[in-house]
This record gives C-alpha cells, sequence and structure tokens, in this order.
C-alpha cells in the first residue's frame, strides 16, 4: 500500500475497507503467506489465520480489528486479544481509545463494549458517546430499540 506517496511492505494482497484516522493513518488487513496481519504504518500485527473490520481511533493512537485463528472471532485492541465468540465486527473506538463492537454468540447478537450488552436478535453498527457509552439499535421480538449504555428506549 502507498500512503502519501510512500510505499509500505509488500504483501500477497490487502483487503478492504480500510480505516483512516483524522491524522491520515491508515489501518488494514494484509495477507502474508497464507496468514493475515493488521497494518498501521509500518507496523504490523502477529499473524492470524483472519483479520477484518479494521479500526482507528480518531486520532490514530488506538487500532482494532476483528481476528480469527480459526475457533470463533475476537477482538484485538491495542495488540490486546479478547474474548472468543461466533463472530464479531463493526468495530469503532473513540479519542479516548474506547472501543465498541457487535458480537454474535449461540444465535444471539450484543454489543461489548466495557462490558457485555444486552442480548437482541440483531444488532446495528455501535457508536459511542462523548462519556465512552455506546450507541446502537437492537431488535428483539420484532422489535427495535435505542439502546445508550445499558438503557433501552422504543
Amino acid at each position: 500500500m502507498v500512503v502519501d506517496g510512500i510505499a509500505g511492505e509488500p504483501f500477497d494482497s490487502i483487503s478492504w475497507p480500510y480505516a483512516i484516522s483524522d491524522d491520515g493513518r491508515v489501518a488494514y488487513a494484509a495477507r502474508q503467506g497464507g496468514r493475515q496481519h493488521l497494518v498501521v504504518g509500518a507496523q504490523k500485527s502477529r499473524a492470524y489465520r483472519q483479520v477484518a473490520f479494521p479500526a482507528l481511533s480518531p486520532d490514530g493512537a488506538s487500532s482494532a480489528c476483528a481476528a480469527s485463528d480459526g475457533d470463533g472471532w475476537f477482538a484485538v485492541v491495542d495488540g490486546q486479544e479478547g474474548p472468543v465468540y461466533d463472530w464479531i465486527g463493526h468495530l469503532t473506538l473513540d479519542s479516548r481509545g474506547r472501543v465498541a463492537y457487535v458480537a454474535e454468540s449461540r444465535g444471539r447478537s450484543f454489543v461489548m463494549s466495557d462490558r457485555k450488552g444486552a442480548d437482541f436478535d440483531r444488532v446495528t453498527k455501535p457508536a459511542l458517546t462523548p462519556d465512552g457509552r455506546p450507541i446502537y439499535g437492537g431488535r428483539r421480538n420484532g422489535q427495535w430499540l435505542l439502546v445508550v449504555g445499558e438503557r433501552e428506549t422504543p
């Protein structure tokens, strides 16, 4: 990948989507030798079977992605691996490096942030309020609710 005219390390392939911070830092998933890495600037993560949904905080100081070694998916936030779920995605980071993402386990969807959110049939991509609470839509029994932190509003 070439960013601002500077070529990065060559890889076998680079996956879409990319993440771009307010200061122009770029994060992406790159395949090399049958494994994938999260690449942020000139730094690459350890190798995983799969990497998806790269995310950067607005200032580019924190990075995150979904990763798998073949037995489920987990979030990697600033190099730290989280709990394993059936699937995760739609990661978002705020300016303080707080993360929120969608996770699925045993047929239920929920949002993970500093704690596990309530179970739903389906959830939308979360955002974070200025004080770090996740905000998202959740559908349960056919009804969509707005969720802010732990509060659900029809």
